[in-house]
């Protein structure tokens, strides 16, 4: 059966990995059970904004939007898309994270305007950082990404 994705916030990592609306950025993990050397990590898409015309109409104040916030973000994911079921026993039993987008900068931002924060960037090092400190992302010699 499918197994459930964790919610791991990333506020106790860096406290600069937010959301556009300044909510702590998360990712989700689900630890791999035969393959503990492979790793599938997915970034989430969703556009972005370049004005603060866009940006405004993207994430408005007081927004709870999934592309700027991760204030409604479930604690549990179940698995679908590329992490869903497979016939290969090696991308089964890997190591699997989800990398939420909420920053409005294709994941490149570390900065702030218009009263929004534009941190991917930061967001995806400390989902890096803390999948190598705590995870073990890297840990043996074959390692791989």
């Amino acid at each position: 059966g499918a197994r459930p994705f964790r919610k791991v916030t990333l506020e106790g990592v860096d406290k600069l990995a937010v959301c556009s609306d300044g909510s702590p950025a998360a990712y989700y993990w689900r630890p791999g059970t035969t393959d503990l050397k492979t790793w599938i990590v997915d970034l989430e898409g969703g556009g972005w904004c370049w004005s603060e015309e866009t940006c405004r109409w993207r994430c408005p104040p007081g927004t709870q939007s999934n592309l700027c916030s991760s204030r409604r973000d479930p604690w549990v994911l179940v698995e679908h898309g590329l992490f869903g079921p497979t016939q290969d026993a090696t991308l089964d039993g890997a190591n699997k994270v989800f990398v939420r987008y909420c920053s409005s900068d294709a994941h490149m931002g570390d900065g702030a305007a218009f009263g929004l924060h534009f941190r991917g960037a930061r967001i995806l090092r400390a989902v890096l950082s803390d999948l190598v400190a705590r995870r073990g992302l890297g840990r043996g010699r074959d390692a791989e990404l």
